[in-house]
């Protein structure tokens, strides 16, 4: 991904088909028969047939497409087909203007229809060469969140543990 401020709208546009497989044009055959035979084992994940994709279709400029960039031929060819027709859009009443738009913060315009595309989606990214570290980041930022978490309550276990001690202690002049 060209443009960091795009990351994740390019990550939420694709969702599952970030995750789809290419092969080269002479091995789809192949491909395909693996997965037929692993079906059971891989679901969720498209095969692409880049046998059907126009290698010559050029990047449209100001499309989620534009801000990809791939040294795969059939993977940009592939990003073309997906993203071509998204345009990029700085704010929300821009986006009716066009069929299929979006904002860098993933508002979708789509469908004739708005809608925001859920965080969960391309908070982790995977597109790009800085993927695997912001990975990284973000599971040592949501370890070192639930590990202040799980003192925090420790902590409160300990309080609640030291007052009913106390109150073991405690007599209150019952009479039995």
């Amino acid at each position: 991904i060209t443009e960091a401020q795009w990351q994740n709208a390019v990550e939420g546009y694709l969702n599952t088909q970030r995750f789809n497989i290419i092969v080269e044009p002479q091995y789809y055959d192949i491909a395909a028969n693996v997965y037929d035979r692993l079906k059971s084992q891989i679901e969720g994940v498209t095969l692409v047939n880049t046998q059907a994709l126009n290698l010559k279709v050029e990047t449209q400029e100001n499309t989620l497409a534009s801000v990809v960039s791939s040294k795969n031929r059939y993977a940009r060819a592939y990003a073309n087909y997906l993203m071509g027709r998204v345009v990029l859009c700085n704010d929300v009443v821009e986006l009716k203007q066009h069929p299929i738009a979006i904002t860098a913060g993933c508002m979708l315009y789509q469908g004739k229809g708005l809608r925001k595309i859920p965080e969960d989606i391309y908070r982790i990214p995977y597109i790009g060469k800085y993927a695997l570290r912001r990975q990284l980041e973000i599971v040592q930022s949501d370890f070192k969140q639930t590990k202040e978490k799980c003192d925090a309550i420790e902590t409160s276990v300990k309080e609640i543990n030291t007052a009913l001690e106390y109150i073991a202690e405690c007599n209150f002049g019952l009479v039995e």
